[in-house]
């Protein structure tokens, strides 16, 4: 028996240790919500951590020159010395200021410090430098929990030097390393493990996006007609138009022209379509085989890109599910613009790199794209014209493998920084080492977003796009850049913005009812069982926080119906509780010893307890696998809350009984 009773002592330990690890936050942003706040200091801690480091970025070397007692600073020619940034300070301690001459810049030491030495000092600033140099972009996550380090590729930051130990408090932020996605998270400590909420209780963005079929199916029909046209052309027969109409293309020819479709070269290229022949016209249409092989293909890519742009925007717990053949819903928590996720999500992202031509007007190897010239600090479009590129596309962005927010150190403005892949960066050198002097034009979805000049071949495999942009509209444009493009264009069928405010009440109420149900089960159950009625409403409150526990770890999502499930499990719960007590006071009037009927009252009624809450299981596990949103959120509570209530019940129920009877030499009596 004391084997028995130290193993349920040491589960009872590593219960607790469980739910002191996972739930203490989980519970207290579920009863006191701090989301708000926890966000307005990630957001503080983004703007002073840009302000912080960026102007150090400048600096690329220090120098000690100790015979004249100062330090050289090799900076860019432009560059301002930033004497007044918190870590230069840190580094600095007062003792030099500085100064600009024809030479160089430097800094002037005091006064002589014999505590402080110049190669020392050279190696903290030197340090900082290389510290800085390493980041390309920081930004919070669009729910405001983590802050986000974008390092260039395989570097790796130095947490504990400046400028990093001058901004965040070490016990106070966790960090994360992703070098995969070379990605620094941090995160406020207490923050992790906070339990997600749903849409119905946070509030957030719903959108029912889908797919432009039509136009999709007209797009490629017109790509394998432009085949088929060069084909017959090469074979020497005439056309005399091409046109499309309600998503299918009419061939007109000559009149008496014969045309060979069986053709073997032809015949090929007719895979997929259907033909009829009317006189000397040729109507071509996609085959509805064809058209419901392109929809599947096309819905699971378009899932596909949308997790990615929405994984890359740092929301937790997004809902991505088909609807149909041919739609997506996007559920996304804690966000309120609908219109900027709208453009995130649906924006195609056809990226091109084409040169400007001398001869700005249209012609058969031209063409004309809009370009904005946009106020740089209101946004306002200053001048809008067209401007002439040439028809042949010198690079796609499939070639471009990353693209991340960077600040011009000279004027602070965003800009996108892309990485392209080795076969771009092959294609990217030929292209600019054959036209330097030339502009290139970058194009966004058919718009011009800048046109740099070819000063000289470029083979680094960078590239950049410096356009007029908001810190926002340059964040979301490397978002879009990162996550591909779509492969078709899609149609916003349907969206909702719902707030937070409802969330916030549902979430009173729904602890309103969970109170006055656990206040009711609770007085019941110890008037009628006395000191065992006390043990089942221990049971039940270590069953409630096990469940919120249990979310938070494992990064769930707790929904309104999900809330239901809880308070249903409470309910389940005390059932199993009853069924123990009951079962314990049939065995003490049949004569059996206090000990005898504890023992016998949670074995005979074990088998009983499991096969109700199995059963429980399997209809849970079946709404989860054919549920969609609310009822899978209504499932996977439940399904915790059955595995909870079995081993609360029949173990901690069992332990507290142990602990206050099982050690008494003489037990005589329980209360129950």
């Amino acid at each position: 028996m004391n084997s028995k009773i130290t193993s349920r002592i040491l589960f009872l330990l590593a219960l607790f240790a469980l739910l002191g690890y996972s739930n203490y936050p989980s519970a207290k942003k579920f009863l006191f919500s701090n989301a708000e706040k926890i966000s307005q200091l990630i957001g503080g801690k983004a703007t002073e951590a840009s302000n912080l480091i960026f102007p150090l970025q400048g600096i690329h070397l220090f120098l000690p020159e100790v015979e004249k007692n100062r330090i050289r600073v090799v900076m860019d020619a432009t560059a301002i010395f930033p004497l007044e940034n918190v870590a230069i300070q840190k580094v600095l301690k007062g003792q030099f200021e500085f100064l600009k001459e024809k030479q160089g810049n430097y800094l002037l030491w005091k006064k002589v410090s014999p505590d402080l030495f110049l190669s020392d000092f050279a190696k903290d600033l030197n340090l900082l430098a290389t510290n800085v140099k390493k980041i390309k972009s920081i930004q919070p996550t669009e729910n405001g929990e983590q802050l986000l380090f974008h390092m260039d590729a395989g570097k790796r930051l130095a947490i504990e030097s400046p400028p990093i130990n001058s901004l965040f408090d070490k016990k106070s932020y966790e960090w994360v390393y992703d070098g995969q996605k070379n990605l620094y998270s941090a995160y406020l400590a207490d923050a992790a493990n906070i339990l997600n909420l749903g849409l119905d209780l946070k509030g957030g963005v719903y959108l029912d996006i889908g797919l432009d079929a039509e136009r999709s199916n007209l797009d490629y029909l017109t790509g394998k007609m432009n085949g088929i046209i060069q084909k017959l052309k090469s074979l020497g027969t005439p056309i005399e138009d091409a046109t499309s109409h309600a998503g299918s293309i009419v061939l007109s020819f000559p009149q008496n022209t014969t045309v060979d479709w069986n053709k073997e070269d032809v015949k090929a290229l007719l895979d997929g379509l259907d033909r009829s022949t009317s006189g000397n016209k040729t109507t071509f249409t996609l085959s509805s085989s064809l058209k419901k092989t392109m929809e599947q293909e096309s819905l699971s890519q378009v899932m596909g890109v949308i997790r990615s742009r929405i994984d890359q925007m740092g929301v937790k717990e997004p809902t991505i599910q088909k609807r149909g053949t041919s739609s997506v819903v996007v559920q996304i928590p804690g966000q309120n613009d609908a219109a900027r996720i709208k453009a995130l999500l649906t924006q195609p992202a056809n990226l091109e790199f084409r040169l400007l031509t001398k001869d700005q007007t249209k012609s058969s190897e031209t063409t004309l794209l809009d370009y904005e010239t946009k106020d740089p600090v209101t946004k306002e479009i200053l001048k809008s014209e067209q401007v002439a590129v040439s028809s042949q596309i010198a690079m796609k962005g499939n070639l471009v493998s990353d693209a991340r927010v960077v600040f011009d150190q000279f004027s602070g403005s965003p800009q996108i920084s892309m990485t392209l892949t080795a076969e771009g960066a092959n294609t990217f050198g030929s292209i600019t080492a054959e036209n330097v002097g030339q502009s290139l034009a970058i194009i966004l979805d058919g718009k011009i977003q800048s046109m740099p000049r070819i000063n000289q071949a470029i083979y680094g495999g960078q590239a950049s796009i410096t356009g007029q942009f908001s810190v926002e509209e340059a964040r979301d444009l490397a978002i879009i850049l990162r996550s591909g493009s779509l492969p078709v264009s899609l149609v916003v069928n349907e969206e909702r913005v719902m707030g937070a405010t409802l969330g916030g009440d549902a979430i009173k109420k729904s602890i309103s009812s969970l109170l006055v149900g656990f206040g009711i089960l609770g007085l019941f159950v110890a008037v009628y069982y006395a000191l065992s009625g006390i043990f089942a409403i221990l049971t039940l409150l270590v069953n409630f926080f096990l469940i919120l526990g249990i979310l938070a770890f494992f990064g769930a999502t707790l929904t309104l119906p999900g809330i239901a499930g809880i308070i249903l499990t409470i309910g389940m719960a005390i059932d199993a509780n009853v069924l123990v007590f009951e079962r314990i006071r049939e065995e003490l009037n049949a004569g059996s010893s206090p000990r005898k009927a504890i023992e016998q009252g949670f074995n005979r009624v074990a088998v009983t307890i499991l096969d109700a809450n199995i059963t429980t299981l399997f209809i849970a596990l079946v709404l989860f696998q054919l549920g969609t949103g609310p009822v899978r959120g209504f499932a996977v509570t439940l399904a915790i809350g059955i595995f909870t209530t079995v081993l609360t019940s029949l173990v901690f129920t069992r332990i507290l009984f142990e602990l206050k009877y099982l050690f008494k030499a003489n037990l005589k009596k329980i209360s129950i």
